[in-house]
């Protein structure tokens, strides 16, 4: 799955049944069935494979783990002093030990302010010292100039 994707394609997951743990967490498990090549006097066969990814939906984001990064897509239009109280504490719900690389999605976001840059830098903070990856994708202008006047765009990978 691709963080450059919607929103619409990142929420629904077609083809994935999810058996929820929480109210807010579930776990998705995907399984494609590929048929054998016939031959003559052989036989058909088919095996599954089942891939198994964390999915949390919630009020502030939608998030998935795929593998060692953390694809996050905030779906608030304002990351500020009223919304990063409940932002951080989804994200610190849906953290693993395990992520290396954080991908948020910020298409959504038309402003940000110092609590929200509190917030993003809190999660860069969590990421492993050696080599760091937090990606910021599909940035809006008012909010890239923000992260640029403060000279994160040094910090962050940020994306238009």
């Amino acid at each position: 799955m691709d963080l450059e994707s919607s929103s619409e394609e990142m929420a629904p997951f077609r083809g994935v049944r999810t058996r929820s743990s929480t109210a807010s967490d579930s776990v998705a498990l995907m399984s494609e069935t590929r048929p054998g090549v016939e031959k003559k006097g052989q036989f058909s066969f088919a095996f599954n494979i089942v891939i198994i990814l964390k999915i949390a939906t919630m009020e502030t984001i939608d998030a998935v783990i795929d593998g060692t990064t953390l694809k996050i897509f905030v779906k608030v239009a304002r990351l500020g002093a009223s919304t990063v109280r409940e932002f951080r504490r989804e994200c610190q719900k849906i953290w693993t030990s395990k992520i290396d690389d954080v991908w948020m999605d910020l298409s959504q976001v038309t402003f940000l302010d110092s609590s929200g840059i509190g917030a993003l830098l809190s999660l860069y903070k969590l990421l492993p010292t050696a080599s760091p990856c937090f990606k910021l994708r599909r940035v809006q202008p008012a909010v890239q100039a923000m992260i640029e006047l403060l000279r994160l765009h040094r910090i962050f990978d940020v994306e238009a």
